[in-house]
């Protein structure tokens, strides 16, 4: 699809949800580059100002931002009425977070956070703003999701699972909105190099991590926007994904479990 038919199928506004940094960074300058006005949101406000100057020194698009944390439901109303006067019409629900360490390490009031932010805030944003694009004809929408949706892998217990949910409430919506104009994806990456990835390695480590980039990332969701309801960026990741669907579960289940985190 080129550029201009880009924008006029999900113009003329993209939200994007975690834009500071990231995958949601990247998603934000994939989109500027096609056209698309912006509403960035996250909870980092330095970090958006970052984003959005970048993206102002690039491209001659409106970038507007918010800093929203979208665990509390006041800032969730208020996102979502932003993004109703900016006539949405792609939102990406990018934001999220995980902790890696046994279910029980992990205190109740993190995993609520992960839950809220996780599966809460793409829920509340896109059943207030697809409506209207479902009144245009046309639009989309956006699931950052991961190849852990695909097992519920010890050590990412309630993350994995919130991207399960995410999995496949997207694809439901794929094939509820697709008579309406309307495409849905789930973007399901592996190992990235993010910020969050790499902030406990050394700059050594991070230099030799074998991951993708983040703008390999967001170009693969946003070619195979319209074409499906999910999508695995990059070769590896997609043969990664082939191998968690097939193997055996009970192996690695009992093997991460006991001697990776040493759950009795």
């Amino acid at each position: 699809m080129n550029v201009a038919d880009f924008a006029s199928r999900y113009g003329p506004t993209a939200l994007v949800t975690g834009a500071a940094h990231g995958i949601g960074r990247a998603f934000a300058h994939s989109l500027a580059a096609r056209g698309l006005s912006l509403l960035l949101v996250d909870i980092d406000g330095e970090g958006l100002k970052g984003t959005a100057s970048s993206i102002l020194g690039q491209y001659g698009v409106d970038v507007e931002t918010l800093t929203a944390d979208l665990t509390c439901s006041e800032a969730l109303e208020r996102v979502a009425a932003t993004g109703l006067r900016s006539n949405i019409g792609l939102l990406v629900n990018n934001a999220g977070i995980g902790v890696t360490d046994a279910f029980l390490n992990t205190k109740i009031e993190d995993h609520l956070n992960i839950l809220y932010l996780n599966t809460r805030a793409p829920l509340f944003l896109t059943h207030k703003l697809v409506p209207a694009m479902q009144e245009r004809g046309h639009g989309g929408v956006i699931f950052t999701c991961s190849i852990a949706a695909l097992i519920g892998a010890p050590g990412v217990g309630n993350y994995a699972a919130t991207k399960s949910y995410i999995l496949s409430l997207a694809e439901a919506l794929y094939g509820e909105l697709l008579s309406k104009g309307v495409d849905a994806l789930a973007v399901l990456p592996g190992l990235t190099r993010t910020r969050a990835v790499t902030a406990s390695l050394t700059a050594e480590q991070a230099q030799a991590l074998v991951a993708m980039e983040p703008e390999q990332v967001t170009e693969g969701a946003l070619k195979a926007l319209g074409k499906g309801p999910s999508v695995v960026p990059g070769i590896r990741p997609w043969l990664a994904s082939l191998a968690v669907r097939v193997m055996p579960r009970k192996p690695f289940l009992r093997y991460r479990g006991k001697v990776q985190y040493q759950i009795k």
